[in-house]
């Protein structure tokens, strides 16, 4: 911006025309340089005149509070918001707790999902002085996915399970992923 003492008391709204039409570009002229005026002229005006809202996503009546914006940044910074189907896992954790199996499993599907499980990689990026390598069979890096899917030692137990799964390759991907 050229500096200017009136820019600080001018609103968006004086830089559009009466009619709501488009930008005011003689005025925009009198504020910005050549360039600015190009990018602001890029910005599509609302095609009505409604009032604008406060909406927030994070809530089902729309409305923010605090709590609401503590859980969309700790969702946020544990980078869990959706899986890759597009499902929130604040739904699938549901969908855990609801399940009808002991209790030691829920915590252990939670765990594993949120990322929580201790394994030799995490370990490892925390500073505990160990290889990060799966102590069952020494072929990959112990993450959340190598312990459930693609470890061949674990894939046998997955095989014989009752619900004869055979596990997999990912160990890029998410456990909530899989889920």
């Amino acid at each position: 911006m050229t500096p200017d003492d009136n820019v600080g008391s001018t609103t968006v709204s004086s830089w559009i025309l009466s009619d709501g039409e488009g930008w005011d570009v003689q005025d925009l002229s009198e504020y910005l340089t050549g360039a600015e005026v190009n990018a602001i002229k890029q910005i599509p005006l609302a095609v009505s005149n409604h009032a604008d809202l406060w909406r927030w996503k994070h809530t089902k009546n729309e409305e923010f509070s605090l709590r609401s914006a503590y859980h969309a940044e700790t969702q946020r910074r544990s980078g869990s918001v959706e899986t890759s189907m597009g499902e929130p896992q604040s739904q699938l954790c549901k969908k855990v707790w609801k399940a009808v199996v002991p209790d030691k499993v829920k915590n252990l599907v939670w765990r594993a999902i949120n990322n929580g499980l201790s394994t030799m990689s995490k370990l490892a990026r925390r500073g505990v002085p160990i290889q990060p390598v799966c102590p069952r069979c020494g072929e990959g890096e112990e993450s959340v996915m190598h312990i459930f899917l693609s470890c061949n030692e674990r894939s046998l137990i997955w095989r014989l399970s009752p619900t004869r799964l055979q596990g997999g390759e990912g160990d890029n991907n998410e456990f909530a992923d899989w889920c």
